[in-house]
């Protein structure tokens, strides 16, 4: 656990250094954490309204959506199952019942994957899934296990509209997701970075938040949890540190220096 920490700290730390209005090393002048602190301030009482509200409707889920979520994880045994579950019952479907279906989906792939034959109807969950998901309340937990379950699935189909499709969802959700981070448990912050890093979708504001944000509570990761999230930091973060380095090439050392990431100078 200790080497995991001590590597994984390193990303972490990193790549914070990456967040606008942070120097290398994490720092800032006086002026503007000034600045960040009174507009944390102001925004403090309602984001907290805000996260009661996600929190309550996360662990009040209705009878209905215990049941539909039931149905998915225990009844069913194949994609075509899950899918008639949604069909019959996309009416009634709430929130959580959307990130539990492209869990399950991702979990019962069968040894060669998804093609053509189910293409349009999962791209109809997918669809609908990003409609739900980014117009109204959803918890940290719902948005983190919908990411989880959409970059997942990605990685079971061989249908290039239906990746595309699952690719802007997971893009929708981590526009969402950034109101979120600092609510995200450890578990939930690292299949984040973990769903971004393995769809290839770089969203480097919301890497750069999560590196943020598990900063301060890194001792409350598992090494698995660390361990995912230093890999996906690290590969969400690698092609702007390789950038950086290759931008400060012939120009003043100490400028180049100093214009890197912090992760990009331990060597």
């Amino acid at each position: 656990w200790s080497m995991v920490a001590v590597l994984a700290g390193l990303v972490v730390g990193g790549c914070v250094g990456l967040v606008p209005g942070w120097r290398v090393g994490g720092r800032s002048s006086v002026g503007e954490a000034s600045g960040r602190v009174a507009v944390s301030a102001r925004g403090s009482v309602v984001a907290q309204r805000q996260r009661t509200r996600r929190e309550e409707a996360s662990r009040n889920m209705s009878v209905g959506s215990i049941a539909i979520n039931r149905k998915i994880s225990r009844e069913t045994s194949s994609a075509e199952e899950i899918l008639d579950v949604y069909e019959r019952n996309a009416g009634r479907y709430e929130a959580v019942n959307y990130a539990t279906t492209l869990t399950w989906l991702a979990k019962r792939r069968p040894k060669g994957g998804y093609g053509e034959e189910v293409a349009e109807r999962m791209m109809a969950v997918s669809r609908r899934t990003r409609e739900v998901l980014t117009s109204g309340e959803v918890s940290a937990r719902i948005a983190a296990n919908a990411c989880w379950g959409c970059a997942k699935l990605r990685t079971c189909v061989s249908s290039g509209r239906l990746k595309r499709e699952l690719l802007t969802t997971l893009a929708a959700l981590c526009e969402r997701a950034v109101e979120l981070v600092d609510e995200f448990k450890p578990q939930e912050l690292a299949n984040v970075a973990w769903a971004m890093a393995t769809a290839g979708h770089p969203d480097l504001d919301l890497a750069a938040a999560l590196a943020r944000s598990a900063t301060p509570r890194v001792e409350r990761f598992s090494p698995q949890e660390m361990a995912n999230l230093a890999w996906a930091l690290a590969r969400l973060f690698g092609p702007s540190i390789g950038e950086a380095q290759r931008a400060g090439a012939g120009a003043d050392p100490a400028a180049a220096a100093a214009a890197r990431p912090e992760s990009a100078q331990l060597s």
